[in-house]
Formats: C-alpha cells, structure tokens, sequence
C-alpha cells in the first residue's frame, strides 16, 4: 500500500500530527497500513508540520526505544534511494534521513520530507521503512484528488471535524479501509473486513466477508413442478412455434412493431 492521510483546516493538529507520527514510525515503517503521504491543507500545513517536527526528533531509535531496526536489509535501501531521489528533486529533509544501526542491524533514521510532489519516489511507490513526505495542498478537494492518484488503494485516513466534508472524503477515497481522526485501526477490529483496492488485492481477511473467502459457493436449483418434461426440451412440441407467438403478441400488444 502507499496509504495517504489527509488533515483538513478544522482538524485536531495535535492529535493528528501524533497519528502521523505513529502512522509513520511505529515498526520503524514496516506496516502495511501505515502512514506513507500526508496532504495538509496550506492554512494550517505550517503548524502541523511544526508539531510533526517536534514529535519526529523526541523520538529514540535503540532496542528498547520508540522506533528500532528494519526487518530487511532490502527496505533500509528503498528508504535510502527513496529520499536521494527526494532530494535530487528539489525536496527538503526536515528530519533524519540517514543510515544508522540499531543492535547491530541495519536501520534507518525517522524521515521527515518537505517540498515534496508526486514526481518523487516517496509519493508513488511503497517505501516501507520509517519515511513521512508531507505535501501542503490548497484544500480537501485537491487532498483527495492526490490521495487516489496512486496504483494502490490499501488504507487512508482523514482528520477534520465538519462530518459533511468527512462523509465526502470518506465516500471519495479509493481505499478498502478508511480511518476518521484515527490511523491503522481498521485491522485491528475482527469484525470488519480488510481488504484494499486496485494493486492493492483482491478478496478480504477479517469479517463475514473474510470467513466467506474460505468457503466454495454452491448453487443448486430444484424441480418443484412435477412435470414429465419441460416444455422447450427435445424433441420440440409443434405447436410450441404458436404458443410462443402468441405469449408474445400478448406481452407486447399496442407497442410499436
């Protein structure tokens, strides 16, 4: 997945830069829902990006701190090729982007870039690794328009408070799972089905629909009229040539011809 947020003028900016940042972060980026764009509003992109910021550098990177190593050796090289083409594209690192270790294992720094733009690397393809591009937009409309601008509809989320412009955004996102002022929770609840859209997977785990995936459909039809034979079987009844021009010059009489 390459999930987008999208954090409107009237949103909770505290609580949706802490999501951001979890979103982002949490498994040092190796969530397959987690945070991978964000688009903010220009009113209100400064403060946000502001309280991301401050969050961003709290952060401990060790064995026992907030964010630790990556699984795969792999992923620490996507990040870093991710904010290189980043960069060479005009983007600023506002926080981290380097190579560390952590235990003895490959990690990568928590990565904030700014100035980004859907040229990039960090905006289209999947990074999973602890990489968070911020992309200030004129409002919701072009958020959204951004946010299904991307092969992979997983999951998304939204912060803002006017429940009109949620539904809205809600209905329009392209995306199997949708959070509201919330992030990565859709999987954690068993009874809803999980599932994403377009390059993101057919067929859904979790839910009703999911128990169904393990299951073949069977149709069965049964005779219940007791007749000897249907009236079109072989060898066809001669007159059934007249009774079939007559049941239709009764369903269509008066109609034009």
């Amino acid at each position: 997945g390459k999930d987008p947020m999208i954090v409107c003028a009237d949103a909770d900016l505290d609580r949706a830069a802490a999501a951001a940042v979890w979103g982002a972060f949490t498994n040092c980026g190796q969530t397959c829902i987690g945070t991978e764009r964000v688009y903010v509003v220009d009113e209100v992109y400064d403060r946000f990006v502001e309280k991301v910021l401050s969050l961003t550098r709290q952060l401990r990177q060790a064995p026992d701190g907030d964010v630790g190593a990556m699984i795969h050796s792999g992923q620490v090289s996507v990040s870093e090729e991710h904010v290189a083409d980043a960069v060479s594209k005009g983007a600023t690192v506002a926080a981290g982007g380097g190579l560390t270790e952590v235990g003895g294992r490959p990690a990568f720094e928590p990565t904030v870039l700014l100035d980004v733009d859907h040229d990039m690397l960090a905006m289209r393809d999947e990074t999973f690794g602890p990489l968070l591009p911020i992309m200030r937009v004129a409002g919701p409309d072009q958020a959204l328009e951004l946010a299904n601008d991307s092969p992979f509809g997983l999951g998304a989320s939204v912060f803002a408070r006017d429940p009109e412009l949620v539904e809205r955004l809600v209905d329009g996102l392209q995306a199997g799972n949708v959070s509201v002022n919330d992030v990565m929770v859709g999987f954690a609840v068993p009874g809803l089905p999980f599932g994403g859209f377009k390059a993101s997977g057919l067929g859904v785990t979790h839910g009703e629909e999911g128990l169904r995936e393990f299951t073949k459909v069977k149709a069965v039809v049964r005779d219940v009229g007791g007749l000897r034979r249907e009236p079109m079987w072989l060898p066809l009844p001669r007159r059934l040539g007249a009774w079939a021009r007559r049941a239709m010059r009764l369903k269509y009489r008066g109609r034009a011809k």
